[in-house]
């Protein structure tokens, strides 16, 4: 085997060992906070939330998309990872106002202008 080809592989097992002792401080920081956000804006972002309910437990994890420049609207989505209950993934628009606060929000895709 070349050399460059097994440091490569020596990289990818140690990045791979990396990312399986990293999920005990995900799930301590998931269980402790009961969430975890990647953004910091309210109309683009990536957050996970656990769900907590009677007869309903699982994650979920919703994304936000980046909204249109003409009608200001962000296309969202979840998806429910349940282990007790169901969950029904769904898609959903959120409009903004030119402040930037949030204007409505609708069921489904975002409407075509």
């Amino acid at each position: 085997m070349r050399p460059w080809l097994r440091r490569l592989l020596y990289l990818l097992l140690v990045l791979l060992w990396l990312l399986v002792m990293s999920l005990p401080v995900f799930a301590f920081v998931l269980a402790t906070q009961h969430q975890i956000q990647v953004g910091s804006e309210p109309e683009r972002n990536l957050r996970l939330f656990l769900i907590q309910e009677r007869g309903s437990e699982g994650i979920a994890v919703q994304w936000m998309g980046a909204p249109s420049t003409d009608d200001h609207c962000a296309q969202g989505r979840v998806i429910y990872l349940m282990w007790e209950g169901e969950g029904e993934n769904a898609r959903f628009c959120q409009c903004y106002d030119q402040r930037g606060y949030l204007s409505g929000t609708n069921l489904g895709s975002c409407s075509e202008p």
